[in-house]
């Protein structure tokens, strides 16, 4: 098991990027011996996060070696995995396209889309929900993690509701533009799912699930609604838990078991 931080310059980003890698170069005791490239799951954390998070906050060292399989953890920072038109911060481009190209060079990874996952919880499981359907020929798996679908919040807001947001109206806009534009738009991940839909037939395959005291619940429940009602390889699960590393701990191994169902 190697566990490499690094670092490289981001043309999406116009500056040094910081990256967690977790390669597997020898299985673990029992676990899954591959030939060849490596199945690769990029996996971003929420707000507030960096790239070690899931390295120290989850067992992604031993799950590696037990599934075979490569974790990649980039820094997000707090833009949503999404591009800003302001400033020019392409966060949704560097991790649907830019980083997948880099690790590919760096490290023994498959190059097949069916080989390849993007997951994250909270803030960053709407940034895999978004970026994990939006960059359709990258990624063909999904796991989705208490995911912080706020976009339908954001568009019915009205006036005294501000209150209600983790962070002030202006950060918001920053991450999402014009809230009134948000329905139906490419940050609107109901309507990538049926966009994808209509391009390929199926979605690709999703794992979501969310804790049944967490905040985030009932939008998290709506879009599986959103996705059981469309074509495709999907699983939604809730149980007890609240917005933490236990619940978390215990989805990203249950997305695994999973997602190897189809991946021997």
């Amino acid at each position: 098991m190697a566990t490499i931080q690094m670092s490289y310059y981001s043309n999406c980003l116009d500056r040094i990027v910081p990256v967690t890698a977790v390669i597997p170069l020898e299985p673990a005791p029992g676990g899954k011996k591959r030939e060849g490239a490596f199945p690769t799951v990029y996996l971003l954390h929420g707000y507030s996060g960096f790239c070690t998070d899931w390295l120290y906050g989850s067992r992604i060292s031993e799950l590696s070696g037990r599934y075979g399989v490569a974790m990649i953890c980039p820094s997000g920072e707090n833009a949503f995995y999404l591009n800003d038109e302001g400033t020019n911060d392409r966060y949704a481009d560097q991790i649907g396209q830019e980083l997948v190209e880099v690790t590919r060079r760096l490290f023994p990874l498959s190059h097949r889309k069916e080989d390849t996952v993007l997951a994250g919880f909270s803030m960053g499981g709407y940034g895999a929900l978004r970026n994990g359907l939006w960059y359709d020929d990258t990624f063909g798996s999904i796991f989705a993690l208490s995911c912080a679908l706020v976009t339908d919040q954001l568009a019915s807001l009205k006036p005294g509701q501000e209150g209600q947001l983790m962070r002030n109206l202006e950060y918001y806009r920053r991450c999402f533009g014009d809230f009134g534009a948000l329905a139906g738009s490419d940050k609107d991940v109901e309507a990538l799912a049926r966009r994808y839909v209509k391009k390929h037939g199926s979605l690709p395959e999703i794992y979501q699930a969310c804790g049944t005291e967490d905040f985030l619940l009932e939008p998290n429940r709506k879009f599986a609604r959103c996705m059981q009602a469309l074509p495709g390889r999907t699983r939604y699960e809730e149980w007890p838990g609240i917005h933490n590393w236990d619940f978390w701990n215990t989805a990203i191994e249950k997305a695994l078991d999973w997602w190897q169902e189809t991946h021997p």
